[in-house]
């Protein structure tokens, strides 16, 4: 999920913009992953390289990566798949 800032910055908008675009891709990509038969899944979601971001912008990813992952765990489709998903960094 890198380069979303970079992303939202090309097309003039704000950082949230490019990450919660990123975060919309990860869900495709859970879901192309299950389509060709992956049974587990690791997510780089953040680096410690972001630390060294401004304290709003962290916390909004951390409000983002929090949010999506719920929405993860809420969805029935999460639980018929049987895909273990993990996330790391």
């Amino acid at each position: 999920m890198d380069g979303n800032r970079r992303f939202a910055q090309h097309i003039g908008k704000n950082s949230y913009y490019g990450h919660r675009k990123g975060s919309d891709i990860t869900e495709k990509i859970i879901e192309w992953s299950c389509e060709i038969g992956v049974k587990e899944l690791t997510i780089y979601a953040f680096s410690t390289e972001n630390f060294n971001r401004q304290k709003h912008e962290t916390e909004k990813l951390f409000e983002l990566i929090s949010l999506k992952f719920n929405e993860i765990i809420d969805d029935e489709c999460t639980h018929e798949r049987r895909m273990k998903i993990r996330a790391i960094g």
